[in-house]
């Protein structure tokens, strides 16, 4: 009923904020086909009102959906439009979220130098951006020694396999 009112009376950020709200619900219950569609008309509408701050957000929440479902290269490449549009407008702290989910992406495709990239770029961002989270940042440095760690591991085992 939202979205009809919000659309008869042609107010696009509220039916922005309809999609963009019934996104999330549907990722939260696993319908993640449904929310790709629904939160690109999220997406598309912040663009037609040129609201980027908001854009960035729905590119966030898209992102997450494909990396539920495996599809890692778009969800990379939807984190990295969230973080561009985020750093054009100085929300360091929400840039630092989606370096952060590209970080988790990037994780889970074994790109474990590109993961751990991200992981340190967002704890310093959150730190820049002053957040009171420590523990945030330190999950995202533990994230990025972990990656660091797991490299070291693998370079050992090629050296060693090599000499075998």
């Amino acid at each position: 009923m939202a979205r009809d009112i919000a659309r008869a009376i042609g107010d696009l950020r509220n039916e922005a904020d309809f999609w963009n709200n019934l996104g999330s619900a549907l990722q939260d219950l696993h319908r993640f086909n449904e929310a790709i569609a629904v939160l690109q008309r999220a997406r598309d509408l912040y663009q037609q009102i040129d609201d980027c701050h908001s854009e960035a957000d729905a590119w966030n929440n898209l992102g997450l959906t494909p990396r539920s479902v495996h599809h890692y290269d778009e969800a990379i490449t939807v984190h990295e439009r969230a973080r561009d549009l985020y750093q054009q407008i100085g929300d360091l702290h929400r840039e630092a979220g989606a370096w952060s989910n590209l970080g988790l992406t990037l994780r889970e495709v074994q790109q474990m130098f590109e993961a751990m990239h991200a992981f340190q770029r967002a704890a310093v961002l959150y730190a820049e951006a002053q957040d009171d989270d420590r523990r945030q940042v330190l999950r995202l440095l533990s994230s990025a020694r972990d990656a660091h760690e797991r490299l070291r591991r693998e370079a050992l085992a090629r050296i060693i396999g090599s000499h075998s």
